[in-house]
């Protein structure tokens, strides 16, 4: 029954916006103070912080009825605080070799012009037609010479290859284009190139 597999264990849409809410607050503070440097690693306090950000954010799920049974989130909530401690222990290595730091966190762009939305990305068909799209890039990194957009995977299946070969995975990963396409176009109209 899918009514009771829902009540069972936390749902992949929930346990997804759950965790890119613990990596937007996490990383906001890291921009924000600049601790760590993007060549240093990530200290025993910074791995505390991410778990006491991540704690918090499962009580406001749990508080929301979302996390399903008790016994079933433990093992969910010990999954999570893994994989973000792997996370994080990757991130420090690949912001090391390329001394990138955080940018901008769940960056919409077509959205409502609130002043903080990055403008629609449009991208014009060989027929002459255009397709104007919106969203959120969950990360954007910088160093002093380029960019690179992160899109965190939270319920892709693990045997998911794209590659060098088949970049795009027929037609399945088209957000890491489409978010980069997003930044230069923000760049260039803030006269960056």
């Amino acid at each position: 029954d899918v009514e009771e597999e829902r009540w069972w264990r936390i749902d992949a849409a929930e346990r997804g916006t759950l965790i890119h809410r613990i990596l937007e607050r996490f990383f906001t503070e890291v921009a924000s103070s600049g601790h760590p440097a993007p060549r240093v690693a990530y200290g025993a306090g910074d791995v505390h912080r991410l778990e006491a950000i991540a704690t918090e954010e499962f009580g406001v799920a749990a508080a929301r009825g979302v996390i399903g049974h008790p016994l079933v989130w433990e093992n969910a909530r010990a999954t999570i605080l893994a994989d973000l401690r792997t996370l994080l222990r990757e991130d420090a290595e690949q912001r090391g070799a390329g001394g990138w730091r955080p940018a901008h966190l769940e960056q919409a762009f077509g959205m409502a012009p609130d002043g903080t939305s990055w403008p629609q990305v449009t991208v014009t068909l060989p027929d002459g037609r255009s397709i104007a799209l919106r969203g959120y890039i969950d990360r954007v990194d910088r160093n002093d010479e380029a960019v690179r957009v992160i899109d965190y995977k939270t319920g892709r299946d693990p045997g998911t290859k794209v590659s060098i070969i088949n970049r795009l995975d027929g037609g399945r990963a088209l957000q890491l284009p489409l978010y980069a396409r997003a930044v230069r176009d923000r760049d260039r109209a803030e006269g960056r190139q």
